[in-house]
């Protein structure tokens, strides 16, 4: 015969068991809003009939059992699920980052096809025709000189507009440094306070909610792969290592086996992309190996941070970047100070006070930097000193203008006619055509905005799939913990209906033996 209050035990177990599944459901409905929480659950097993707890045996061999035990609190997480959500969201942060820039790239060439680069253009090609109807008005070669200025100063204004831009992504590098380090921290401090509840035997479930938030925040940084070792502690690695296991210590940023984290350093010494020195920061880290990396964008595999290097530095066709568009924005105005210039050098100005009244020749139209083309671009492009000191060195004229002579030439329009040309020109060196050159710029960073612009949408599908199945499985469904409360509240009743009524047997009991 089993003991008189074997079966209050097994009623106490199951009042026990309710009451902390109606406080583990409590805290989960509390926490339906909070971000990076983790549904949780109590997991009861039952209590063997010959275990600790039970030494003795019935006599009629009538096992029934010792009752519920709680074995603990359960997370519902699915690791697949969270590594997939950490490689999309870097992929996904990538491409955000390419698809923002790139817009505001392309509001700014845009601006220029309208109402900018292309309407100054126009506008002196327009001007250079006044001339040739009239090559020795003062008058329009006055225009042609404040117009072609008009050209310079919007070349550099939108110069300057792509460097802002460039400027924008190195904050943007730096900032994504330091969040990097300050999210390794956490999670590294978060490692050894899992650690210890683990040493403790105690619940670290919100703990690990706290890191799991943290490695996805930092996801969206860096793309990263991570592995958990000894009580719980995470290593994280970064980029390189997913093409090459080789490089893996060298992109270390935390070791969970010693606990030491490894920090990106931000040094404000890279020249920009005119050359002004100490504008930029580079991105090192002193790796595991004890190796100094220089991070770029080739150094990643995903995360806003690979995104803002390659918006940054990106200068070839496979890698397009900011740089790449001041590139061919300096190309297209070399192409054009050399194809005016070459016309320009061959004419004649008329003489006049403000040019020691020497029908000059063999003059620049724009400034060719002393020669060397290779220093003339977008920031500094600009009229050439003759032409700024006097509009009578605009060489309209394909011969000498001798005021004194006969036939002075001074309305020869021969030369004025061979700069209009040059506005239409397609065999123009490097660039072909003035207007088609531009053209096939704007374009092409407007099909890199359309297409990073489609990428973002479609990856944030993805990142929007898995994270539905996330929250499926991790996420609090009030209706369900609704549910749970009534079965938890009907457990919990007919446990105390149990115990009450083993009381009743135990009080007649008793009377009886009286």
């Amino acid at each position: 015969m089993s003991s008189t209050f074997y079966g209050l035990e097994i009623g106490k177990s199951g009042l026990f068991a309710s009451q902390k599944t109606l406080e583990v459901i409590g805290n989960n409905i509390a926490n339906a809003d909070t971000e990076g929480y983790t549904r949780q659950r109590v997991n009861l097993s039952s209590v063997a009939s010959y275990g600790g707890n039970c030494s003795w045996t019935p006599a009629d061999n009538a096992v029934v059992g010792c009752g519920v035990n709680i074995d603990g609190i359960q997370q519902i997480r699915n690791e697949y699920y969270d590594t997939q959500y950490r490689n999309q969201y870097a992929t996904l942060s990538d491409l955000s980052a390419k698809a923002k820039a790139y817009g505001s790239l392309e509001t700014v060439l845009n601006e220029s096809s309208t109402t900018g680069v292309q309407t100054a253009l126009q506008t002196l090609y327009d001007d250079f025709q006044k001339l040739s109807g009239a090559a020795d008005s003062k008058d329009i070669r006055t225009l042609v000189r404040e117009d072609a200025k008009n050209v310079t100063d919007t070349f550099q204004y939108y110069s300057k507009q792509l460097v802002s831009l460039q400027d924008d992504q190195d904050k943007a590098i730096n900032v994504s440094v330091n969040e990097v380090n300050d999210l390794v921290d956490e999670i590294s401090k978060l490692n050894t306070q899992i650690g210890r509840c683990q040493v403790n035997n105690s619940n670290a479930n919100d703990l690990l909610d706290k890191r799991n938030l943290a490695l996805d925040k930092l996801s969206g940084y860096v793309d990263i792969s991570y592995s958990e070792g000894d009580n719980r502690a995470v290593s994280i690695y970064m980029g390189k290592n997913k093409i090459d296991a080789s490089k893996k210590d060298d992109y270390c940023l935390l070791d969970g086996s010693t606990g030491t984290a490894y920090k990106l350093t931000s040094t404000q010494n890279k020249a920009n992309y005119y050359g002004t020195a100490d504008q930029y920061h580079n991105v090192t880290l002193v790796s595991k190996n004890g190796n100094t990396v220089n991070i770029t964008g080739d150094s990643l595999t995903g995360g806003s941070l690979k995104g803002n290097f390659d918006n940054r530095d990106g200068d070839t066709d496979a890698n397009p970047g900011i740089a790449h568009t001041l590139n061919q924005l300096d190309t297209l105005v070399r192409g054009i100070v050399s194809a005016y210039n070459e016309v320009h050098k061959n004419g004649y100005g008329i003489p006049s006070d403000d040019n020691g009244n020497v029908s000059k020749t063999n003059m620049n139209f724009f400034d060719d930097q002393n020669g060397d083309l290779t220093k003339v671009n977008a920031n500094n492009f600009a009229l050439s000193s003759d032409v700024l000191a006097s509009v009578n060195n605009i060489a309209a004229s394909s011969q000498t203008v001798d005021l004194t002579a006969t036939n002075t030439q001074k309305a020869n329009n021969e030369n004025a006619l061979k700069l209009v040309k040059v506005s239409t020109a397609t065999n123009l060196g490097t660039i072909g055509s003035i207007d088609e050159y531009l053209q096939s710029m704007i374009s092409s960073v407007a099909v890199a905005s359309s297409h990073y612009t489609k990428l973002t949408s479609n990856q944030q599908t993805i990142v929007d799939n898995i994270t539905d199945s996330r929250q499926e499985t991790s996420g609090v469904s009030t209706n369900e913990e609704t549910t749970n409360i009534i079965a938890a509240e009907k457990s919990f009743s007919a446990a105390s209906h149990v115990i009450t009524t083993l009381n009743d047997m135990l009080d007649t009991l008793l009377n009886m033996v009286r």
